[in-house]
Protein backbone atom coordinates (compact mmCIF):
# COMPACT_ATOMS: atom_id res chain seq x y z
CA UNK A 1 0.00 0.00 0.00
CA UNK A 2 1.73 3.32 -0.90
CA UNK A 3 0.50 6.47 1.53
CA UNK A 4 -0.88 9.55 -0.06
CA UNK A 5 2.25 11.42 1.17
CA UNK A 6 5.36 9.00 0.55
CA UNK A 7 6.66 5.68 0.51
CA UNK A 8 6.84 4.54 4.42
CA UNK A 9 10.39 3.21 3.17
CA UNK A 10 11.68 7.15 1.79
CA UNK A 11 10.03 8.84 5.27
CA UNK A 12 12.00 6.20 7.41
CA UNK A 13 15.40 7.29 5.66
CA UNK A 14 14.43 11.16 6.03
CA UNK A 15 13.79 10.52 9.34
CA UNK A 16 17.05 9.15 9.77
CA UNK A 17 18.64 11.53 8.07
CA UNK A 18 17.12 14.13 10.10
CA UNK A 19 18.20 12.16 13.56
CA UNK A 20 21.60 12.04 12.91
CA UNK A 21 21.80 16.02 12.48
CA UNK A 22 20.56 16.86 15.16
CA UNK A 23 22.34 14.49 17.37
CA UNK A 24 25.26 15.87 16.01
CA UNK A 25 24.21 19.56 16.95
CA UNK A 26 23.02 18.20 20.18
CA UNK A 27 19.57 18.96 19.40
CA UNK A 28 18.18 16.04 21.69
CA UNK A 29 14.73 16.96 21.74
CA UNK A 30 14.73 16.45 17.73
CA UNK A 31 16.62 13.59 17.49
CA UNK A 32 14.48 11.55 19.84
CA UNK A 33 11.68 13.28 17.76
CA UNK A 34 12.74 12.20 14.75
CA UNK A 35 13.64 8.74 15.88
CA UNK A 36 10.12 8.16 17.10
CA UNK A 37 9.11 8.43 13.45
CA UNK A 38 11.78 6.59 11.60
CA UNK A 39 9.92 3.74 13.60
CA UNK A 40 6.76 4.42 13.07
CA UNK A 41 7.57 4.10 9.46
CA UNK A 42 9.63 1.20 9.91
CA UNK A 43 6.63 -0.47 11.62
CA UNK A 44 4.67 0.25 8.56
CA UNK A 45 6.85 -1.11 6.13
CA UNK A 46 7.11 -3.95 8.37
CA UNK A 47 3.46 -4.39 8.32
CA UNK A 48 3.16 -3.62 4.81
CA UNK A 49 5.64 -6.51 3.59
CA UNK A 50 4.32 -9.08 5.96
CA UNK A 51 0.62 -8.44 4.55
CA UNK A 52 -0.69 -7.37 8.26
CA UNK A 53 -1.58 -3.58 7.67
CA UNK A 54 -4.44 -2.67 8.89
CA UNK A 55 -6.87 0.36 8.82
CA UNK A 56 -6.33 1.21 12.15
CA UNK A 57 -2.60 0.49 12.14
CA UNK A 58 -2.19 2.28 8.85
CA UNK A 59 -3.92 5.53 10.48
CA UNK A 60 -1.91 5.09 14.15
CA UNK A 61 1.35 4.49 12.06
CA UNK A 62 0.27 7.68 9.17
CA UNK A 63 -0.43 9.90 12.89
CA UNK A 64 2.53 9.35 14.04
CA UNK A 65 4.67 10.36 11.23
CA UNK A 66 2.19 13.24 10.31
CA UNK A 67 2.99 14.48 13.81
CA UNK A 68 6.53 13.88 13.49
CA UNK A 69 6.73 15.89 10.28
CA UNK A 70 4.65 18.59 12.20
CA UNK A 71 7.07 18.86 14.60
CA UNK A 72 9.59 18.87 12.05
CA UNK A 73 8.16 21.97 10.86
CA UNK A 74 7.68 23.91 13.88
CA UNK A 75 10.87 23.10 15.39
CA UNK A 76 12.40 24.38 11.61
CA UNK A 77 10.18 28.00 12.19
CA UNK A 78 11.51 28.18 15.88
CA UNK A 79 15.00 27.56 15.09
CA UNK A 80 15.02 29.79 12.08
CA UNK A 81 13.88 32.85 14.26
CA UNK A 82 16.14 32.39 17.34
CA UNK A 83 18.80 32.37 14.87
CA UNK A 84 17.02 36.11 13.66
CA UNK A 85 16.84 36.73 17.16
CA UNK A 86 20.39 36.07 18.19
CA UNK A 87 21.63 38.02 14.93
CA UNK A 88 20.13 41.11 16.08
CA UNK A 89 21.25 40.59 19.95
CA UNK A 90 24.81 40.30 18.19
CA UNK A 91 23.97 43.65 16.32
CA UNK A 92 22.72 45.30 19.49
CA UNK A 93 25.88 44.01 21.27
CA UNK A 94 28.12 45.56 18.89
CA UNK A 95 26.24 48.66 19.01
CA UNK A 96 25.62 48.45 22.85
CA UNK A 97 29.11 47.89 23.78
CA UNK A 98 30.60 50.58 21.04
CA UNK A 99 31.16 54.63 20.93
CA UNK A 100 31.32 54.16 17.26
CA UNK A 101 28.22 54.46 15.13
CA UNK A 102 27.43 51.98 12.17
CA UNK A 103 24.25 51.61 10.22
CA UNK A 104 22.91 48.46 9.82
CA UNK A 105 19.68 48.95 8.91
CA UNK A 106 18.71 48.02 5.20
CA UNK A 107 15.87 50.90 5.34
CA UNK A 108 18.66 53.16 6.23
CA UNK A 109 21.18 52.01 3.23
CA UNK A 110 18.31 52.20 0.61
CA UNK A 111 17.14 56.05 2.09
CA UNK A 112 21.62 56.44 1.02
CA UNK A 113 20.89 54.97 -2.46
CA UNK A 114 17.44 57.17 -3.33
CA UNK A 115 20.11 60.29 -2.65
CA UNK A 116 22.39 58.40 -5.84
CA UNK A 117 22.43 60.65 -8.67
CA UNK A 118 23.21 57.26 -10.98
CA UNK A 119 19.85 55.50 -10.73
CA UNK A 120 21.36 51.88 -12.00
CA UNK A 121 19.38 49.15 -9.97
CA UNK A 122 22.64 46.63 -11.07
CA UNK A 123 24.92 49.18 -9.40
CA UNK A 124 22.25 49.89 -6.29
CA UNK A 125 22.34 45.53 -5.97
CA UNK A 126 25.79 45.19 -5.96
CA UNK A 127 26.65 48.27 -3.34
CA UNK A 128 23.95 47.21 -0.72
CA UNK A 129 25.13 43.05 -1.07
CA UNK A 130 28.74 43.99 -0.63
CA UNK A 131 27.59 46.87 2.79
CA UNK A 132 25.86 43.72 4.05
CA UNK A 133 28.98 41.81 4.05
CA UNK A 134 31.26 44.76 5.58
CA UNK A 135 28.52 44.95 8.15
CA UNK A 136 28.42 41.30 9.00
CA UNK A 137 32.75 40.63 9.12
CA UNK A 138 32.78 44.36 10.93
CA UNK A 139 29.97 42.48 13.75
CA UNK A 140 32.40 39.62 14.11
CA UNK A 141 35.61 41.89 14.95
CA UNK A 142 37.09 40.93 11.02
CA UNK A 143 37.59 44.82 10.49
CA UNK A 144 40.02 43.97 7.40
CA UNK A 145 37.64 42.27 5.49
CA UNK A 146 34.70 44.95 6.80
CA UNK A 147 37.19 47.61 4.99
CA UNK A 148 37.18 45.95 1.88
CA UNK A 149 33.85 45.18 1.55
CA UNK A 150 32.73 49.02 2.17
CA UNK A 151 35.32 50.00 -0.02
CA UNK A 152 33.97 47.87 -2.75
CA UNK A 153 30.33 48.93 -1.52
CA UNK A 154 31.38 52.92 -2.08
CA UNK A 155 32.86 51.83 -6.03
CA UNK A 156 29.71 50.27 -7.16
CA UNK A 157 27.39 53.47 -5.50
CA UNK A 158 28.99 56.17 -3.32
CA UNK A 159 26.78 56.55 -0.32
CA UNK A 160 26.95 58.24 3.23
CA UNK A 161 26.38 54.81 4.72
CA UNK A 162 29.63 52.88 3.02
CA UNK A 163 31.83 56.11 4.44
CA UNK A 164 30.11 56.04 7.75
CA UNK A 165 30.72 52.48 8.21
CA UNK A 166 34.15 52.50 7.26
CA UNK A 167 34.94 55.27 9.58
CA UNK A 168 33.46 52.76 12.14
CA UNK A 169 36.37 50.28 11.33
CA UNK A 170 39.00 53.17 10.96
CA UNK A 171 38.07 54.42 15.01
CA UNK A 172 38.27 50.37 15.87
CA UNK A 173 41.33 50.19 14.81
CA UNK A 174 42.44 53.42 16.03
CA UNK A 175 43.19 54.97 12.53
CA UNK A 176 41.61 58.42 13.74
CA UNK A 177 43.22 60.49 10.86
CA UNK A 178 41.71 57.94 8.03
CA UNK A 179 38.24 57.64 9.99
CA UNK A 180 38.33 61.32 9.44
CA UNK A 181 38.46 61.55 6.00
CA UNK A 182 35.62 58.71 5.51
CA UNK A 183 33.63 61.01 7.96
CA UNK A 184 34.43 64.11 5.82
CA UNK A 185 32.92 62.32 2.47
CA UNK A 186 29.85 60.85 4.39
CA UNK A 187 29.13 64.34 5.04
CA UNK A 188 29.51 66.02 1.99
CA UNK A 189 27.44 63.00 0.47
CA UNK A 190 24.59 63.43 3.62
CA UNK A 191 25.25 66.68 5.57
CA UNK A 192 22.50 65.87 8.15
CA UNK A 193 23.60 62.46 9.11
CA UNK A 194 24.16 61.93 12.51
CA UNK A 195 26.60 58.67 12.56
CA UNK A 196 29.15 60.63 10.47
CA UNK A 197 29.42 63.51 12.79
CA UNK A 198 29.17 61.46 16.00
CA UNK A 199 31.83 59.20 14.26
CA UNK A 200 34.22 62.43 13.65
CA UNK A 201 34.23 63.77 16.66
CA UNK A 202 35.21 60.34 18.36
CA UNK A 203 38.15 60.66 15.41
CA UNK A 204 39.07 64.31 17.06
CA UNK A 205 38.91 62.73 20.48
CA UNK A 206 41.53 60.38 19.57
CA UNK A 207 43.64 62.64 18.43
CA UNK A 208 43.38 64.83 21.49
CA UNK A 209 41.47 67.75 19.55
CA UNK A 210 38.53 68.21 22.21
CA UNK A 211 37.16 71.45 21.23
CA UNK A 212 36.47 69.85 17.82
CA UNK A 213 35.33 66.89 18.69
CA UNK A 214 32.76 68.70 20.99
CA UNK A 215 31.64 71.11 18.01
CA UNK A 216 31.25 67.54 15.95
CA UNK A 217 29.08 65.74 18.91
CA UNK A 218 26.87 69.14 19.37
CA UNK A 219 26.28 69.37 15.25
CA UNK A 220 25.08 65.68 15.95
CA UNK A 221 22.88 66.83 18.82
CA UNK A 222 21.01 69.12 16.40
CA UNK A 223 19.88 66.47 14.29
CA UNK A 224 18.64 64.57 17.47
CA UNK A 225 18.45 66.27 21.09
CA UNK A 226 16.90 63.10 22.52
CA UNK A 227 20.46 60.64 22.12
CA UNK A 228 21.37 59.71 25.26
CA UNK A 229 24.58 57.88 24.91
CA UNK A 230 25.85 61.17 22.50
CA UNK A 231 24.89 63.51 25.58
CA UNK A 232 27.45 60.87 27.31
CA UNK A 233 30.07 61.51 24.83
CA UNK A 234 29.42 65.14 25.51
CA UNK A 235 30.14 65.40 28.68
CA UNK A 236 33.39 62.91 28.23
CA UNK A 237 34.73 65.63 26.07
CA UNK A 238 33.30 68.93 28.62
CA UNK A 239 35.23 66.78 31.44
CA UNK A 240 38.47 66.71 29.40
CA UNK A 241 38.27 70.53 28.85
CA UNK A 242 37.69 70.62 32.47
CA UNK A 243 34.49 71.75 32.23
CA UNK A 244 33.38 70.00 35.26
CA UNK A 245 30.16 71.21 36.14
CA UNK A 246 28.95 71.68 32.42
CA UNK A 247 29.77 67.87 32.35
CA UNK A 248 27.35 67.08 35.16
CA UNK A 249 24.61 69.13 33.89
CA UNK A 250 25.13 66.86 30.42
CA UNK A 251 25.28 63.82 32.23
CA UNK A 252 22.69 64.57 34.28
CA UNK A 253 20.31 65.48 30.94
CA UNK A 254 21.19 62.21 29.48
CA UNK A 255 19.97 60.13 32.83
CA UNK A 256 16.92 61.86 32.66
CA UNK A 257 16.17 60.89 28.96
CA UNK A 258 17.71 57.22 30.12
CA UNK A 259 18.81 55.56 33.38
CA UNK A 260 20.36 53.04 31.42
CA UNK A 261 22.05 54.65 29.25
CA UNK A 262 25.53 53.30 28.91
CA UNK A 263 28.46 54.67 31.02
CA UNK A 264 26.16 57.29 32.15
CA UNK A 265 26.38 56.66 35.57
CA UNK A 266 30.50 55.93 35.21
CA UNK A 267 31.03 58.89 33.43
CA UNK A 268 29.17 60.91 36.02
CA UNK A 269 31.27 59.05 39.23
CA UNK A 270 34.47 59.86 37.18
CA UNK A 271 33.15 63.66 36.81
CA UNK A 272 32.39 63.60 40.85
CA UNK A 273 35.28 62.01 41.45
CA UNK A 274 37.58 64.64 39.87
CA UNK A 275 35.24 67.68 41.49
CA UNK A 276 36.17 66.08 45.06
CA UNK A 277 32.51 64.88 45.88
CA UNK A 278 34.09 61.53 46.91
CA UNK A 279 30.89 59.84 48.40
CA UNK A 280 28.76 60.75 45.32
CA UNK A 281 31.41 59.25 43.20
CA UNK A 282 30.82 56.17 44.94
CA UNK A 283 27.49 56.26 44.77
CA UNK A 284 27.46 56.52 41.08
CA UNK A 285 29.93 53.88 40.57
CA UNK A 286 28.06 50.94 42.65
CA UNK A 287 25.06 52.57 40.19
CA UNK A 288 27.33 51.53 37.34
CA UNK A 289 28.08 47.91 38.62
CA UNK A 290 24.55 47.00 39.00
CA UNK A 291 24.17 47.31 35.08
CA UNK A 292 27.77 46.23 34.40
CA UNK A 293 29.30 44.10 37.07
CA UNK A 294 31.93 42.73 35.36
CA UNK A 295 33.57 46.03 34.23
CA UNK A 296 37.16 45.87 35.70
CA UNK A 297 37.32 49.78 34.92
CA UNK A 298 34.28 50.62 37.08
CA UNK A 299 35.34 48.62 39.95
CA UNK A 300 38.84 50.46 39.41
CA UNK A 301 37.41 53.57 39.09
CA UNK A 302 35.54 52.62 42.60
CA UNK A 303 38.40 51.33 44.39
CA UNK A 304 39.70 54.88 43.61
CA UNK A 305 37.25 57.14 45.09
CA UNK A 306 37.04 54.49 48.29
CA UNK A 307 41.41 54.67 48.38
CA UNK A 308 40.92 58.35 48.23
CA UNK A 309 38.14 58.26 51.37
CA UNK A 310 40.70 56.18 53.26
CA UNK A 311 37.83 53.64 53.25
CA UNK A 312 41.29 51.23 52.68
CA UNK A 313 40.09 47.84 53.29
CA UNK A 314 37.28 48.47 50.90
CA UNK A 315 39.36 50.13 48.83
CA UNK A 316 41.45 46.60 48.83
CA UNK A 317 38.58 45.06 48.16
CA UNK A 318 37.58 46.30 45.09
CA UNK A 319 41.72 46.42 43.66
CA UNK A 320 40.97 43.10 44.11
CA UNK A 321 37.59 42.32 42.32
CA UNK A 322 39.44 44.54 39.57
CA UNK A 323 42.50 42.29 39.40
CA UNK A 324 40.36 39.07 39.25
CA UNK A 325 38.14 40.55 36.26
CA UNK A 326 41.57 41.74 34.29
CA UNK A 327 44.74 40.27 36.00
CA UNK A 328 47.28 42.31 33.31
CA UNK A 329 46.11 45.65 35.75
CA UNK A 330 49.25 47.37 36.50
CA UNK A 331 47.41 50.48 38.12
CA UNK A 332 44.97 48.39 39.71
CA UNK A 333 48.08 46.80 41.43
CA UNK A 334 50.13 49.88 41.89
CA UNK A 335 46.92 51.08 43.96
CA UNK A 336 46.16 48.34 45.70
CA UNK A 337 49.90 48.62 46.84
CA UNK A 338 48.88 52.24 48.35
CA UNK A 339 45.96 50.82 49.97
CA UNK A 340 47.97 48.58 51.63
CA UNK A 341 50.57 50.80 53.00
CA UNK A 342 47.93 52.83 54.52
CA UNK A 343 46.74 50.28 56.59
CA UNK A 344 50.33 49.34 57.62
CA UNK A 345 50.84 46.15 55.42
CA UNK A 346 54.00 47.47 54.06
CA UNK A 347 55.43 43.92 53.05
CA UNK A 348 52.27 43.57 51.21
CA UNK A 349 52.28 46.37 49.33
CA UNK A 350 55.92 46.31 48.03
CA UNK A 351 54.83 42.81 46.80
CA UNK A 352 52.13 44.55 44.83
CA UNK A 353 54.17 47.21 43.35
CA UNK A 354 56.40 44.72 41.87
CA UNK A 355 53.89 43.37 40.61
CA UNK A 356 52.73 46.24 38.61
CA UNK A 357 56.70 46.87 37.43
CA UNK A 358 56.19 43.40 36.16
CA UNK A 359 53.66 44.21 33.85
CA UNK A 360 54.93 47.68 32.97
CA UNK A 361 58.77 48.37 33.71
CA UNK A 362 58.53 51.95 33.01
CA UNK A 363 55.88 52.24 35.10
CA UNK A 364 57.69 55.71 37.34
CA UNK A 365 55.02 56.01 39.82
CA UNK A 366 55.63 52.20 41.18
CA UNK A 367 59.61 52.63 41.79
CA UNK A 368 58.89 55.46 43.79
CA UNK A 369 56.79 53.30 45.74
CA UNK A 370 58.67 50.43 45.83
CA UNK A 371 61.31 53.20 47.17
CA UNK A 372 59.51 54.43 49.92
CA UNK A 373 58.33 51.04 51.17
CA UNK A 374 61.58 49.94 51.55
CA UNK A 375 62.88 52.84 52.86
CA UNK A 376 60.52 52.57 55.96
CA UNK A 377 61.75 49.08 56.07
CA UNK A 378 64.90 49.37 56.44
CA UNK A 379 65.81 47.82 52.88
CA UNK A 380 68.20 50.59 51.92
CA UNK A 381 70.07 48.66 49.00
CA UNK A 382 66.13 47.32 47.43
CA UNK A 383 65.14 51.46 48.14
CA UNK A 384 68.32 52.62 46.58
CA UNK A 385 67.56 50.52 43.26
CA UNK A 386 63.82 51.47 43.25
CA UNK A 387 64.73 55.17 43.20
CA UNK A 388 67.73 54.76 40.31
CA UNK A 389 64.73 53.38 38.41
CA UNK A 390 62.20 55.65 38.95
CA UNK A 391 65.10 58.35 37.76
CA UNK A 392 65.61 56.62 34.87
CA UNK A 393 62.16 56.28 33.69
CA UNK A 394 60.35 59.73 35.02
CA UNK A 395 59.85 62.12 32.83
CA UNK A 396 62.68 65.39 33.20
CA UNK A 397 59.33 67.28 33.86
CA UNK A 398 58.62 65.73 37.02
CA UNK A 399 60.83 68.37 38.58
CA UNK A 400 60.11 68.32 41.85
CA UNK A 401 59.52 64.40 42.27
CA UNK A 402 62.90 63.73 40.72
CA UNK A 403 64.98 66.45 42.95
CA UNK A 404 63.02 64.75 46.00
CA UNK A 405 64.16 61.14 44.54
CA UNK A 406 68.01 62.33 43.75
CA UNK A 407 67.86 63.68 47.58
CA UNK A 408 66.57 60.34 49.14
CA UNK A 409 68.64 58.41 46.92
CA UNK A 410 71.85 59.88 48.73
CA UNK A 411 70.37 59.51 52.05
CA UNK A 412 69.16 55.82 51.76
CA UNK A 413 72.75 55.38 50.37
CA UNK A 414 74.34 56.84 53.36
CA UNK A 415 72.40 54.63 55.40
CA UNK A 416 73.10 51.59 53.31
CA UNK A 417 77.11 52.27 53.96
CA UNK A 418 76.39 53.03 58.20
CA UNK A 419 74.28 49.73 57.98
CA UNK A 420 77.31 48.07 56.46
CA UNK A 421 79.87 49.58 58.82
CA UNK A 422 77.48 48.58 61.89
CA UNK A 423 77.55 44.58 60.56
CA UNK A 424 80.94 44.62 59.53
CA UNK A 425 81.31 46.20 63.47
CA UNK A 426 79.43 43.63 65.18
CA UNK A 427 81.13 41.01 63.40
CA UNK A 428 84.62 42.06 64.75
CA UNK A 429 83.66 43.56 68.20
CA UNK A 430 85.09 47.04 67.01
CA UNK A 431 82.92 50.12 68.31
CA UNK A 432 81.04 52.05 65.59
CA UNK A 433 79.99 55.83 65.68
CA UNK A 434 76.48 56.64 63.68
CA UNK A 435 76.10 59.83 62.43
CA UNK A 436 72.52 61.22 64.21
CA UNK A 437 69.82 62.10 61.85
CA UNK A 438 68.70 65.13 60.36
CA UNK A 439 65.77 67.41 63.10
CA UNK A 440 62.45 66.16 60.64
CA UNK A 441 61.91 70.12 59.07
CA UNK A 442 65.07 68.77 57.03
CA UNK A 443 63.84 65.66 55.97
CA UNK A 444 62.45 65.50 52.66
CA UNK A 445 58.89 65.16 52.27
CA UNK A 446 58.17 61.25 51.04
CA UNK A 447 56.22 61.03 48.50
CA UNK A 448 53.05 58.65 47.79
CA UNK A 449 51.22 58.54 44.14
CA UNK A 450 47.67 59.30 44.11
CA UNK A 451 45.34 56.65 43.01
CA UNK A 452 45.03 57.42 39.00
CA UNK A 453 41.96 59.18 37.29
CA UNK A 454 42.42 57.34 34.11
CA UNK A 455 39.93 58.37 31.54
CA UNK A 456 37.07 56.14 30.57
Amino acid sequence: MVYFFASPAIVFFFFIFISFLAFRSRAFYLFFGNLIGALSAAMAVILELNGQQTKLSMLILSSLILMVLLFDFVAMVIRSFKDKQKKGFVRNEVQANRDERLILREKDFQKNLALSSVPDMTDHAQALQMWQAGNEAFLHDQFDEAAEKYQISFKWQPTAAARVNLSAVHLAQNRFEEALRACDEAVQLNPSHKEARINRGLAFAGLNKNEEALQSYRKALSEDEKDPALSVLISKTERRLGHLQKSLDTIDQALELYQEVKDGWFCKGVTLDLSGKLDDAVGCFEKALFQQPKDPSIHYHLANSLNKLDRNEEAIASYRKVIKLSPVYPEAWNNLGIAQSKTGSLQDSVKSYRKANEMKPEYYEAWLNIALACDSLKKFADAADAYRKFLEFAPESLVKHRAIAIKNLELVEKKQTTKLKDSSARKTGEEVTVDSEKPDDEKPDTQTTNPENTDD
